[in-house]
């Protein structure tokens, strides 16, 4: 890879605490630091030589200009159906009120004004000398910094979607709609300049490629199988202990809901030695979780990243949930969460609830062994796998064996695929005889 040098331009750094933060860090794990160069809006905590903070100013002009006419939009349209949270990253604004409208409108200009870069960081990204742009992208100003730098550097873009963003972008017609349609514009620009794009998972690769037309490859989550090999000494399964089912992640995307749903059943079915034990971010536990839980519920805390391979081994049994809201599922139908490599890892009996069809979903009915599926929705679903939990997951007991972990999510082989993707829109940009239409077919 000593020929490719990646410009990273994103939110947060690579390795950053979230689950994106980590997924990257696990693609980038291998390349040399002098290789990568990250550009980024916010670093956190996060620094180095390699690490570049982007700057928040946009042109006043342009600014002024479309918050004028935003104000006016916004008194003279009805009010739009606001996006489900986590579905509208760019503005991130809630309510339905005329203020949240205001403010929406607000964000969707500074998103979409233009991005002035300093001359340092020009200095510092002309020494580094780009050959590639890899970018997630999800809003207008990672979009206009993405095709400003590969105009300037004549370096091809490589889009990585880790979420089905492109048509949750400003769907509630900020700036009069115009929001919406310069994103679209602005994507459309960023394609003519990307030989391929990279997805988190196959589906998403195959709609992509047909929808697109370009070349689409899944490069997603991935873990080290070794961090995995944990024994579960049975030690949290004294007789005087009830027996968890463990969930781990967030809460947005209407996860809680299902969650809350899931314990009430069980409580129903007087399934009295289990309980359900979410570990998620303290934020989401504030935010999406009610006052009173239904009393076999428990929030267990964040967990940090460490030590969610041994938490996960020593379940008795793991909880994996999507939402079947159409509202939700239709922008969440390709995303493959971090939580599949992760659970078939630890290799431990599973309930998975979600719609059948969505990714993470099949991606368990494809390579999950021991696992139970129900929807969402269906209280007899639920039901049924809820009153089969004891004698299901204590007949499966330690008998699961060794987990072999499916090749699209062993960290080894999806950085390899990583590091070939980035090699490949190197050399065909180079190879491409137009300067604007960067694409091999």
């Amino acid at each position: 890879m000593s020929d490719v040098r990646v410009l990273y331009l994103g939110t947060k750094p690579i390795g950053s605490r979230d689950a994106t933060g980590q997924t990257l860090e696990s693609v980038y794990k291998g390349f040399p630091a002098e290789s990568v160069l990250q550009v980024v809006e916010d670093p956190g905590q996060m620094s180095g030589p390699n690490i570049v903070t982007l700057p928040s100013s946009a042109a006043p002009v342009a600014g002024a200009v479309h918050w004028a006419l935003g104000i006016l939009r916004a008194s003279m349209l009805p009010a739009p159906g606001v996006a489900h949270d986590g579905l509208n990253a760019a503005i991130q604004v809630d309510g339905h009120g005329a203020s949240a409208r205001l403010r929406r409108e607000a964000k969707a200009v500074s998103d979409l004004s233009p991005v002035r870069l300093p001359n340092s960081t020009v200095r510092e990204i002309e020494a580094f000398r780009p050959t590639v742009i890899h970018s997630l992208l999800g809003s207008g100003k990672m979009m206009s910094m993405a095709l400003a730098l590969s105009g300037r550097f004549d370096s091809p873009i490589v889009p990585h979607f880790m979420d089905d963003w492109m048509d949750a972008l400003y769907p509630n017609r900020e700036l009069g709609g115009w929001a919406q349609k310069q994103s679209a514009r602005l994507l459309r620009r960023v394609f003519i300049r990307s030989p391929l794009c990279l997805t988190i998972g196959s589906a998403m690769a195959i709609d992509y490629r047909n929808r697109l037309g370009i070349d689409c490859r899944a490069v997603g989550n991935s873990v080290e199988l070794g961090e995995y090999s944990f024994v579960n000494d049975g030690d949290h399964n004294r007789a005087n202990l009830k027996k968890e089912l463990v969930y781990v992640g967030g809460l947005h995307l209407g996860r809680a809901d299902v969650l809350i749903n899931l314990a009430q059943v069980m409580g129903d079915a007087d399934l009295g030695d289990w309980i359900v034990v979410a570990h998620t971010p303290v934020a989401d536990a504030e935010r999406f979780l009610p006052p009173h839980l239904p009393s076999n519920l428990r929030w267990g805390g964040e967990i940090d990243a460490q030590d969610v391979p041994r938490k996960l081994v020593e379940a008795d049994a793991l909880l994996f949930v999507e939402s079947e809201d159409p509202s939700i599922s239709r922008f969440t139908r390709f995303s493959v969460s971090t939580k599949v490599p992760q659970y078939l890892a630890a290799n431990r009996p599973l309930i998975v609830v979600g719609p059948p069809g969505q990714a993470s979903v099949e991606e368990f009915r494809s390579h999950g062994a021991r696992v139970r599926f129900a929807r969402s929705t269906s209280s007899d679903s639920l039901r049924q796998v809820v009153e089969e939990l004891s004698d299901w997951a204590g007949s499966i007991g330690e008998s699961v064996g060794l987990p072999q972990l499916p090749e699209q999510f062993d960290a080894p082989f999806v950085r390899r695929r990583f590091a070939e993707a980035l090699r490949f829109a190197v050399e065909c940009h180079q190879d491409s005889p137009s300067p604007v239409t960067k694409r091999c077919r």
